[in-house]
């Protein structure tokens, strides 16, 4: 910037927006502005462009200028110039930063005085600083609005002047006078100014208006539906049904039977494919809102099915469909016109859903919206009409393929599948046979969590050949996926030998690693599928655990050889870890228990009950459970599906510690005579996952037989039953699929913060010296860092930040009951601005010591959930009493 050549300061100048994406600190964008500011008051107007430029690349930063005022004074001084473009490109300036500098009366000022000006370039930098401004500010909104519609209404205002004018009027909408007087002068100009310019905009003022103001909604609907009807230009068509979906996603609860039967005749009137398509999306968004009610009691809609659902061109027969299939599906529409003519409508739309699929099986064409509105209706119809039947085949060959993985999908997959899972039997003839066996699994793992071992064994019998074929392919990459999605669905039995099969296929050494953990992490539960598959006696559950421990180990040391700088695999660590820890310890409960049976009729039985073991079982299944609890609030990045899992696998640890601890306590709340009731056994007929609908309410009813048996034997000496009792739950939990999460595999979003703490010592290992009764100011920046991907599962709202100071070393001659005052613990909560945070803490020590001041950062996401997933910091610090404060030990004692 100091350079005397121009094109190296244009050069410094335009490199700024980088930097400010690298280093986004305060210290630097403010240092950075200044000198921008001074450059920009005393250079030429083509620095001032690249300085604009500058301003408009790096917005999201202008909230970290400290000196807003100086910078502000540098840059009006610019306007006092009797250079019309220098005045232009500083309101343009203006109109860029309006962000922090929208209350500036002084700035006000400026832009209402250049919207005088006889320049074309500085009025055209007036209009624009005008309209930046009044979106910022209320006050110059409610200013200005007057002077805009004067100019306006001007006779001396050229025709492009007022267009750009008009679109100030969206942002008067701050209170209900400006609101009023824009409202009018929009419809007056509507009626003076009939060009299809000036309608467009005017109605997409109105519109705006109406929806930021909450005022007149019904009005300017009908105004859309006028203007869509009895206006035969195609723009203003165009701009009035956009509006209309505008007001269709924002305030559907406006929308009355009226609007949508205006809206059904003109979709039945008008022949524009481009006018046609946007109305079917604008039922399609009123479908999925509030405004269904009002749907089903529109007449036209069968009319409109009868038109567009067997359409010809599959976008509209899929947009019909979509949207049907909703009003088809809503209670509403049942009482208004009677159960017969629901089912008549359900099987109508079934008829046009399997025609819509055929059709686009056999076209060439591939549109991923088409495939989710099918998905959409089928789950749509399927909740209400059960007898819906559909071409798995073709649904398998041709959709699954190309679609992406959703939520809808899903739920849909799984309603099919369940029906038509027989249907399966021709999959291998299908052409493109990669990408069906890796759709199938995948959805396999999602859509179908419970399916019983019957189905999931006469599935996974068909896959087995078409898996076979992949391996003669050579198709590596499919077949991992096919061997994740196995492991994700629970059949471990499939997964372990692929996983085994592609460690000696890959280049590099922590790939081996990690798919040898995988092998290994895949034998033990294959180990524990298969013991349980083939009903062998309970006494040998323990060499099936120990057999399947020893694979956990291995696979443990294997994963921790896999991890790299780039991929610390943290959370699968943590996760393998906490489920080998689980089958150790059912390991030794279910060999301590087989003991304690055998020397039942030698011990006295209220001993047994009493051994210290049985605490030690409990607190180790808590144990585990608090570490999965902690990995849970770690994973701020993990899906839905995956977090469910970690909440499933900790219900079953605590369901192991209350049934431990229910039978050990009931049974020694009695005197030592009492007899023991052999007699007593645990119920488990019924108790099958695949009965349940999720594992909720199985752990449930488990819990509740458990209870149950134990109100029974209450009274009763600890005897065998109680044992058996302790075994059978644990190998009914055993039984059901262990399945590891998708963010195991793959993590779809990534978020990382950086800190940044101020001060710091000279050395690393030195502490920070405080001078008492001096207090220290820490400074806490940071930067949050994402991945290709922002806010696929949750966003990030807030930062927590925590700050606790304890004494290291304590000093004999302090008092007890100073102890207590060293300790200080802080906490605030910040929004982080354009993914930049910072806070101060001022710590008080009050006594001469050795501090560990300890940094903890949480993660509130939009849903105010806190996320202890930040970094974490620790600092020294060493106070040191000062010369004036020697007798201060001497005070105290």
């Amino acid at each position: 910037l100091r350079s005397p050549n121009m094109g190296e300061q244009c050069e410094a100048i335009v490199r700024f927006p980088k930097l400010f994406e690298k280093f986004p600190f305060p210290i630097l964008v403010n240092s950075a502005f200044m000198k921008l500011t001074d450059l920009f008051y005393s250079g030429s107007n083509f620095l001032r462009l690249c300085i604009l430029q500058v301003t408009k690349d790096s917005r999201k930063h202008l909230g970290k200028i400290l000196n807003v005022e100086d910078c502000v004074r540098r840059l009006c001084s610019v306007m006092i110039s009797n250079d019309p473009v220098a005045r232009s490109i500083t309101l343009r300036v203006f109109g860029n930063i309006a962000s922090v500098i929208a209350e500036h009366k002084s700035i006000h000022h400026s832009v209402q005085q250049s919207l005088d000006s006889h320049d074309y370039i500085e009025l055209e930098g007036a209009i624009f600083a005008s309209y930046r401004l009044s979106a910022e500010s209320a006050t110059f909104a409610s200013a200005i609005c007057s002077k805009i519609a004067n100019m306006i209404q001007g006779l001396g205002t050229s025709i492009e002047v007022k267009i750009k004018m008009i679109q100030i009027l969206r942002y008067m909408h701050h209170d209900e006078d400006s609101i009023s007087k824009a409202r009018q002068l929009c419809h007056m100009l509507l009626v003076s100014y009939p060009g299809s310019n000036f309608v467009k905009i005017t109605l997409h003022v109105l519109s705006l208006l109406s929806i930021k103001s909450l005022l007149d909604i019904s009005q300017q609907i009908s105004l859309l539906l006028d203007y869509l009807k009895s206006d035969q230009r195609l723009e203003v068509r165009k701009i009035a049904i956009q509006d209309l979906r505008i007001f269709a996603r924002k305030v559907p609860h406006m929308w009355n039977e009226q609007d949508i039967q205006g809206l059904c005749e003109i979709l039945l009137s008008f022949p524009q494919q481009q006018i046609q398509l946007s109305i079917l999306r604008t039922f399609v968004a009123l479908a999925h809102s509030v405004a269904i009610t009002s749907m089903v009691e529109c007449k036209d809609i069968n009319t409109v099915f009868e038109r567009f659902g067997l359409h010809t061109n599959l976008m509209y027969a899929a947009l019909t469909l979509d949207f049907c299939s909703c009003v088809a599906s809503s209670d509403r529409y049942k009482h208004h016109y009677g159960l017969a003519a629901a089912e008549e409508f359900c099987q109508q739309i079934d008829i046009g859903i399997e025609t819509l699929l055929i059709s686009y099986a056999t076209s060439k064409n591939v549109n991923k919206k088409i495939e989710k509105l099918c998905f959409h209706c089928i789950k749509n119809i399927a909740s209400v009409y059960p007898p819906i039947r559909n071409s798995l085949l073709q649904l398998l060959s041709v959709i699954i393929p190309n679609v992406d993985a959703n939520d809808q999908l899903f739920e849909t997959i799984k309603i099919i599948l369940q029906k038509l899972s027989l249907a399966l039997q021709d999959l291998s003839k299908s052409e493109d046979i990669n990408n069906i066996i890796v759709r199938i699994v995948t959805l396999l793992s999602y859509g179908i969590p419970h399916l019983d071992d019957e189905n999931r064994h006469q599935i996974f019998n068909i896959l087995m050949p078409v898996i076979d074929v992949l391996k003669a392919k050579g198709n590596y990459w499919s077949i991992f996926c096919v061997a994740r999605s196995s492991a994700q669905v629970g059949f471990f039995s499939v997964a372990s030998p692929l996983f085994k099969q592609l460690t000696i296929k890959v280049s590099s050494e922590s790939y081996y690693f990690y798919l040898t953990a995988l092998h290994h992490f895949s034998q033990a539960e294959n180990r524990i599928a298969s013991f349980l598959l083939e009903n062998n006696d309970s006494t040998d559950l323990s060499l099936c655990l120990m057999d399947a421990c020893n694979a956990y180990h291995k696979g443990l040391t294997a994963i921790k050889a896999s991890v790299t700088p780039k991929h610390s695999l943290t959370f699968q660590c943590k996760f393998a870890k906490l489920r080998a820890d689980f089958l150790q310890v059912g390991m030794t409960l279910s060999s301590f228990t087989s003991a304690m049976n055998t020397t039942i009729h030698s011990t006295p039985t209220s001993n047994i009950a009493n051994l210290p073991q049985w605490e030690n079982y409990v607190q180790s299944f808590r144990k585990i459970s608090e570490n999965l609890e902690t990995l849970y609030n770690q994973s701020f990045d993990a899906d839905l599906h995956s977090l469910n899992n970690i909440k499933m696998f900790q219900q079953s640890c605590l369901l192991m510690a209350y049934c431990v601890e229910l039978l050990t306590t009931s049974s020694t709340r009695i005197s030592c005579g009492e007899s023991i009731n052999e007699n007593a056994t645990l119920h488990m007929d019924g108790i099958n996952i695949c009965r349940y609908p999720n594992m909720n309410t199985f752990h449930k009813e488990l819990t509740d037989r458990i209870t149950e048996f134990a109100n029974k034997c209450r009274g009763n000496l600890f005897g065998k039953s109680h044992g058996m009792c302790i075994r059978t739950i644990l190998t009914t939990l055993l039984k059901v699929p262990f399945r590891y999460p998708t963010y195991y595999f793959v993590g779809q979003q990534a978020t990382k913060i950086t800190l940044a703490v101020s001060p710091n010592a000279r050395h690393p290992n030195e502490p920070i010296l405080v001078i008492l009764p001096t207090q220290l100011l820490m400074k806490v920046e940071g930067i949050i860092q994402h991945g290709s991907k922002q806010g696929i599962h949750r966003r990030v709202k807030a930062i927590s930040l925590t700050l606790n100071a304890t004494a290291k070393e304590t000093s004999n001659d302090i008092h007890t009951f100073f102890k207590e005052t060293t300790d200080i613990t802080l906490r605030q909560v910040i929004e982080p601005k354009n993914d930049y945070f910072s806070a101060q803490f001022l710590l008080s020590f009050s006594l001469p010591n050795l501090y560990n001041v300890h940094i903890d950062v949480s993660v509130i996401d939009e849903n105010s959930v806190s996320w202890h997933t930040g970094p974490q910091r620790d600092i020294p610090v060493r106070c040191n009493a000062s010369a004036n404060s020697s007798h201060f030990s001497s005070n105290r004692s």
